[in-house]
C-alpha cells in the first residue's frame, strides 16, 4: 500500500512539472499558485506514506522476532526498503520522458 502511495504522487508531479514549467517559468515558484499546492499536497502525501511504511516496517520485524511466518514479513521488509528508491525513479523517468516529449514538439 505504501508504495502505490508513494508511486501515485511522484508520478503526478513528474508528468506535470515540465510542461508546467515549461509554460510559466524555469522554477516551481514561477507555475501557477494552484498547481505550487496541488504539488505541496502530493508532496506532503509521500510524509503520510513513508510514516504507513515505517509501520509496516515496525510490525514486520516484530512478526519475524515473534517467530511468526517468515515469507510475509521478509517480503514486506525487502518491498518497504525499496519503495522510496522505486518512488524517485518513478519521479526521474516520467519526468524525463516528458520533457524529452516537450523538447521533441519544439
Amino acid at each position: 500500500m505504501g508504495l502505490l502511495g508513494t508511486l501515485a504522487p511522484t508520478l503526478y508531479i513528474g508528468i506535470t512539472i515540465a510542461p508546467q514549467e515549461a509554460a510559466a517559468g524555469r522554477t516551481l515558484l514561477d507555475t501557477p499558485d494552484a498547481y505550487q499546492l496541488s504539488v505541496l499536497i502530493a508532496a506532503g502525501s509521500l510524509l503520510l506514506w513513508g510514516l504507513a511504511s515505517l509501520v509496516a516496517l515496525g510490525l514486520a520485524i516484530a512478526a519475524l522476532v515473534r517467530g511468526e511466518r517468515r515469507r510475509g514479513p521478509i517480503g514486506i521488509i525487502l518491498l518497504t526498503v525499496c519503495t522510496p528508491a522505486l518512488g524517485f525513479a518513478a519521479f526521474l523517468i516520467s519526468m524525463l520522458i516528458t520533457t524529452a516529449q516537450l523538447s521533441a514538439s519544439l
